[in-house]
């Protein structure tokens, strides 16, 4: 099948983790995939330390907006504009 997602985590230097480059293979989506992959990489996220993971999201992506909010991540107005949603969870 080859690979099923891809994501990174990237320590910044306010202490905090950010995740990006999420993907999941399209021949996988609506199979738990995805969640599977956020869970862990949030997981390893707050192991780093810091208390703090953040990600961006593209906000026509209803789908992983959906997916993130359910995960915990809410949206930070202050740092989202018309195209990307920028999102925070704390341990």
């Amino acid at each position: 099948m080859g690979l099923l997602a891809f994501g990174q985590v990237m320590q910044k230097e306010d202490g905090r983790s950010h995740l990006a480059r999420i993907i999941t293979n399209p021949t996988c989506r609506s199979q738990g995939v995805g969640r599977r992959i956020c869970h862990y990489l949030v997981d390893y996220a707050f192991e780093l330390g810091g208390g703090k993971v953040s990600l961006n999201v593209y906000r026509g992506n209803s789908s992983a907006l959906r997916l993130y909010e359910s995960l915990g991540f809410k949206e930070q107005v202050e740092k989202s504009d018309d195209t990307n949603v920028f999102m925070l969870r704390t341990l």
